[in-house]
């Protein structure tokens, strides 16, 4: 993950009118979600989904405020 990007999406959000940026990662991606935690990002929940033939989806829900 790039963190010129990552700021560049929230800047552009930020111009848009939205009052913070959020992200779906796969609950093992431990090394994503310590980046996003690096850049301000908070687990806001947790989300598990029925994909069918009894697996599931566990995923975190990160959300950073805008700073503008």
């Amino acid at each position: 993950m790039c963190a010129a990007l990552v700021r560049h999406v929230e800047q552009a959000a930020s111009h848009q009118g939205c009052d913070q940026c959020i992200c779906k990662l796969t609950g093992n991606n431990f090394d994503s979600i310590a980046a996003y935690r690096r850049l301000g990002f908070e687990v806001i929940d947790r989300v598990k989904t029925d994909i069918g033939g009894g697996f599931y989806m566990d995923d975190y829900l990160m959300a950073k405020r805008s700073e503008e």
